[in-house]
């Protein structure tokens, strides 16, 4: 043999030579050299990272040492065809002069039954094949034989006690006599190799197993993002249609609550029409109230609903909520009980559409579903440790129904569900106890619920809401009515496509002084814009021709009406609405159906007015001096003031039935405290009241 080598393998690598100098070699002995090949054989089998080079320079290093003239590795696997045990070559290494056996096709699928059962049960059983090659049987000497074996040693390599394969070393020039010391540490390399195998294998299914996790996390990641692509148009697709069902259905409730506003304010009509003005105005705040909780759930579902606090009287909020629910609790000759202490705070920082809109429910639903009893409402206050930043309010709503079994207690607050499949179904939505649950967890709050079937139901909550000391300065009609305004008389053109949206706006503000002109769509209201310059303009926004925001551009773009304020008025009420309309710029939103309130509020603001109001005050001393009304003693009316004072709508009412039982000539003024106490306006009767008792 030479000092050279060459390595051949399947895979195509190169030649690998190793040159150790004939010093070397010669300063070593035969073990020595054996020992110094194995030694460098493992340190490549664990420290060269590429697996077929760790390979390839292990059976080099091997060959340099061992002197042999060839080294290979076979693979044991299953016979494709044959269904048995068979080898299969997949390294060789050999001297030089030595013919390569790689790519003998005759030691590819061999199978052992065959050639060598003698082999596969020694290697299987993790014992080594040593010997003369003129000493084998004669199968195995017809495959070594004419490859020019002329001795042999065959290691197994069990890869955990699995007989993976075998590496075989071969004499072709002389009939070697393998020692123990040999024969022992070979068969150790080619457990050094199998431990190669083990962990390139290990690393293989790693590597395997994360790009099947990342193709499975890319996989799963395009599917959960067509997912939320899907879910987003679909609820993209499910709050347009209810922008749009609601735009629809708000539009001729515009006209209906509008209208109702407008006659209500009218005094001179009988008490049988503005009673029926009152039951139509109820009607339509009834199925404004339903449109409502379809569009709340639909935030609720879009994690979009929000409170919007602010301060307002507390016990004639209360007393409101009660007066609204008697109607129906006198419909069913239910008692309707009101309970609350005299420490109540006047006024606190809240929602108060938010708040009334869970009280509603809650006892709108008490009365739904008791026939026979009572109906109570139990409000008490506890100031918190700060007493004068905020009070815990305790609200019980108690009731004499049918009560709800225990396994519909949790479906209750589930949306579109009811308790029970009774007549009580068809009165509502299924909606009001979801979203009521939803505000009060918004407001840090839970529902209670505590009931027997057939004996009634307990509702309460808590919320601790912050104390209001200017909740007298929040409502334009606290002080009064509006009669007008101060200063120069003012020009508002109000731009709607429908005739009964102009209409309510302008009956609304004709009243108060201004000098009103109105646009049937964008275009129209340009044109008028430019030759009535308005001090506001009132626009809808959706019109044919000309929309609201084109108009908004087209007025903002000349500079004589550059200046001039624009609100939006629309039904699509949503808060994304309002915001691109501000950022569009609008001055403000004003949503339909059209509240007075509302409308005034944006007015003096848009116009910075100042109100001018017909007090209550004023119209009472008119009336007594002209001798028209009589009004019982400063001693009578003190019980009066105080039921005012802690707004006791209800006290009030019951007060002034008596007063013109007791003396008819006491009807009038009882009449004009029925009419207040009837619009909840506890500040008119406080007014009217000390003007005849001081």
């Amino acid at each position: 043999m030479t000092n050279s080598s060459q390595f051949h393998d399947t895979q195509g690598y190169p030649p690998i030579s190793l040159q150790p100098s004939t010093e070397e070699l010669q300063h070593l002995s035969p073990s020595e050299r054996l020992l110094q090949g194995i030694a460098t054989a493992n340190n490549y089998l664990l420290t060269v990272s590429d697996y077929e080079q760790s390979i390839n320079t292990a059976l080099a290093a091997l060959g340099t040492a061992t002197q042999v003239d060839r080294i290979y590795i076979f693979e044991t696997h299953e016979h494709p065809t044959a269904r048995a045990p068979a080898m299969s070559q997949r390294w060789e290494w050999v001297a030089d002069g030595v013919v390569p056996e790689i790519d003998n096709p005759d030691l590819q699928n061999l199978l052992y039954r065959d050639f060598f059962p003698r082999w596969y049960e020694e290697l299987s059983a993790g014992r080594p094949v040593v010997g003369l090659v003129q000493d084998f049987p004669e199968s195995e000497r017809s495959i070594l034989e004419p490859q020019g074996i002329l001795s042999i040693l065959i290691a197994p390599i069990l890869i955990r006690q699995h007989f993976w394969g075998f590496v075989g070393f071969d004499q072709c020039k002389t009939h070697h006599q393998w020692t123990a010391t040999e024969i022992s540490s070979l068969w150790a390399i080619a457990g050094s190799i199998g431990g190669a195998f083990a962990r390139h294998k290990a690393e293989a299914d790693l590597q395997q197993l994360n790009q099947q996790l990342e193709q499975r996390i890319q996989t799963r990641t395009q599917e959960l993002q067509l997912a939320k692509e899907r879910a987003d148009s679909a609820s993209h697709a499910k709050s347009e249609f209810l922008a749009n069902i609601s735009h629809e259905l708000r539009t001729p409730l515009n006209g209906i609550l509008g209208y109702a506003q407008i006659l209500q304010a009218q005094k001179e009509r009988p008490e049988k029409d503005r009673k029926s003005i009152n039951t139509i105005a109820q009607c339509g705040q009834h199925l404004l109230t339903l449109i409502n909780d379809i569009l709340d759930i639909s935030k609720i579902e879009a994690r979009k609903l929000e409170l919007n606090t602010k301060p307002f009287h507390f016990p004639s909020f209360l007393q409101g909520v009660v007066e609204i629910c008697r109607i129906r609790a006198e419909q069913k000759k239910l008692q309707l009980i009101f309970e609350t202490p005299d420490t109540l705070p006047p006024g606190i920082v809240a929602d108060e559409k938010r708040l009334r809109q869970v009280l509603l429910n809650l006892i709108g639903n008490a009365i739904k579903f008791t026939e026979i009893g009572r109906v109570i409402l139990k409000v008490t206050s506890t100031l918190t440790k700060d007493k004068s930043a905020a009070t815990s309010l305790h609200f019980e709503i108690i009731d004499t129904g049918i009560g709800i079994a225990p396994d519909n207690l949790e479906k209750i607050f589930l949306p579109f569900e009811q308790a029970e499949k009774t007549k009580h179904r068809i009165e509502g939505t299924g909606l009001g106890l979801s979203i009521s649950q939803r505000i009060l967890e918004l407001m840090g709050s839970q529902i209670q619920v505590e009931s027997t079937p057939e004996v009634g139901s307990r509702f309460k909550f808590d919320i601790t809401c912050p104390l209001a000391k200017d909740w007298m300065h929040t409502d334009l009609q606290q002080l009064g009515r509006l009669s007008g305004y101060e200063g120069q008389r003012r020009k508002v053109l109000v731009v709607d496509d429908r005739w009964e949206n102009r209409a309510v706006i302008v009956n609304l503000l004709e009243p108060m002084g201004f000098e009103l002109l109105e646009a049937e769509d964008g275009e129209d209201g340009f044109n008028k814009a430019t030759a009535f310059c308005p001090d506001l303009v009132i626009t809808d926004l959706l019109m044919p021709n000309v929309n609201g925001h084109e108009l908004l551009q087209q007025i903002h773009q000349l500079t004589a009406l550059k200046s001039v304020p624009v609100i939006a008025s629309s039904a699509h009420i949503s808060g994304l609405d309002q915001q691109e309309c501000i950022s569009a710029g609008f001055l403000s939103f004003l949503p339909k159906p059209v509240q007075a309130q509302e409308l005034f509020k944006l007015i003096q603001q848009a116009l910075d007015l100042t109100w001018r109001y017909e007090t209550e005050t004023e119209n009472t001393l008119a009336t007594d001096a002209a001798g028209e009304m009589v009004v019982p003693s400063p001693t009578e009316l003190l019980s009066l003031h105080e039921s005012a004072e802690k707004g006791y709508i209800s006290d009030i009412q019951a007060e002034a039935e008596r007063l013109k039982q007791r003396n008819p000539q006491y009807t009038l003024f009882a009449n004009r405290l029925l009419e207040l106490a009837d619009e909840f306006d506890d500040e008119a009767i406080i007014q009217l009241l000390e003007a005849h008792i001081r």
